[in-house]
């Protein structure tokens, strides 16, 4: 009985250190993202300020000829898609910790034959179809 409570203990402790581990390096990957996303904006920003002096500019001398822009706008355009790209791949991160914690919704196609959920063996909580840690105690689920 005191060795099933201890290897309880040692398995539901490893498991915190795992989850505590994946949402660690998550958090790290998508705060560099983000960084790199502020960045790339702040950059967009100044590009369209310094458009819009030149589209006044341009009003000004009563030159109407905005192709002169194109070049400026194709690269503001190019840095917007980066910084999607860069959002993309934080909801990506988000994505992997919601499948390996079993947390969020993470198979939006349900067919009416596949079970919806699956128990926990070690405390009875239902969890999420998919996932590989139940969410309140830790256990690491298996996949039938």
């Amino acid at each position: 009985m005191a060795v099933e409570v201890l290897e309880k203990l040692k398995s539901s402790i490893n498991r915190g250190v795992t989850a505590i581990n994946v949402k660690t390096s998550s958090t790290l990957e998508k705060a560099k993202l983000k960084t790199q996303m502020d960045t790339i904006n702040n950059e967009v920003q100044r590009m369209m300020t310094a458009v819009g002096e030149a589209v006044y500019l341009m009003w000004q001398k009563e030159d109407r000829d905005l192709s002169k822009l194109d070049e400026h706008l194709e690269v503001v355009k190019q840095k917007k898609a980066e910084a999607a790209a860069l959002a993309d791949q934080i909801a990506a991160i988000d994505a992997r910790n919601d499948q390996i914690l079993g947390t969020g919704n993470t198979d939006v196609s349900i067919t009416l034959d596949a079970p919806v959920n699956q128990t926990c063996s070690a405390c009875g909580s239902v969890c999420a179809e998919g996932a590989k840690f139940c969410r309140t105690c830790g256990n690491k689920l298996t996949q039938d």
